[in-house]
């Protein structure tokens, strides 16, 4: 289960439709698409980040030598190591955060830089 709290608009989540991209959140309420297609955040789940989402994502597999499991994002001195089963972001030298949904690199990555991931 989601909180709806932890949600803005943008995010990927999945619901009982499928995967589907947050355009509001009102209370416990989560909207996709248009005004009638909506859910109870109980009703809805995370969607678990994966190479697959990352690339998603606009970040790309590092090509540089002994940097396997090292994808770096669309902005300078941004990445996300994949190390024992679990995703890490790191922006310069610094390992910030264990990320296991894509709902959370949406956010950490805007309130980092103030942009938007963009799905491509």
């Amino acid at each position: 289960m989601i909180v709806a709290s932890e949600l803005r608009q943008g995010n990927i989540i999945e619901t009982v439709d499928g995967i589907r991209q947050v355009t509001g959140v009102l209370g416990e309420v989560i909207y996709w698409g248009g005004e009638m297609e909506f859910c109870a955040s109980f009703r809805c789940e995370p969607v678990p980040l994966t190479e697959e989402w990352l690339l998603k994502l606009g970040f790309s597999r590092s090509p540089l030598p002994f940097s396997e499991g090292v994808y770096e994002g669309p902005i300078i001195d941004n990445r996300v190591e994949y190390n024992a089963g679990s995703f890490m972001y790191c922006l310069w030298t610094q390992r910030l955060r264990n990320i296991e949904h894509v709902h959370q690199l949406q956010n950490l990555y805007y309130a980092l830089t103030g942009e938007e991931l963009k799905i491509k």
